[in-house]
């Protein structure tokens, strides 16, 4: 079975990001599907520039399987986007960009990579995620539209089909 998580807070967001098209940084990226740039967060400085955001942390029971973090970003040449997720001391960046406009981008761990066993429940009070960009000359640009985890269990018992954690009543 699987979830899929979207962000509900601001987690860490390093110095050098802007906010555009919503009023705070998890609005800007926390959409049920991607979209290309209506609302997104741009990293502005050389360096490196980290944005990762709390979820909701649906704690299903059962063994989690794997968890895979989506994201819709860009980055320019001499730029690098990668797919991160955070767990309050260290950072775990894979699956890079760039000189690429908008595309959807990836990572799925299969276990936790700062214990190297099995993701549990618990872990995700934690995890937060997102993405990093090093930007290394004046005119680059990095970007993220979208992101969202996805965590695939098995269910001890009972409960069925995909959910979506996080999308507000209508």
């Amino acid at each position: 079975m699987q979830v899929a998580c979207l962000v509900t807070s601001n987690g860490y967001i390093s110095e050098g990001f802007s906010c555009y098209g919503d009023s705070d940084y998890y609005l800007c990226v926390d959409e049920a599907v991607p979209d290309d740039a209506t609302t997104r967060i741009s990293f502005d400085l050389v360096g490196i520039g980290r944005a990762v955001f709390h979820f909701i942390n649906p704690s299903m029971g059962g063994h989690i399987n794997f968890i895979t973090v989506n994201n819709r970003m860009r980055a320019a040449s001499g730029a690098n986007g990668y797919v991160t997720i955070y767990n309050g001391s260290s950072f775990s960046e894979q699956n890079p960009i760039e000189g690429v406009g908008w595309t959807d981008r990836s990572y799925t761990w299969n276990t936790n990579p700062w214990t190297g066993v099995d993701w549990t429940w618990a872990d995700l009070n934690t995890l937060q995620i997102g993405a990093t960009f090093h930007r290394w000359g004046s005119y680059n640009w990095q970007e993220l539209s979208w992101t969202q985890i996805l965590i695939d269990y098995t269910l001890t018992s009972g409960g069925s089909g995909a959910q979506i954690i996080g999308l507000s009543a209508w």
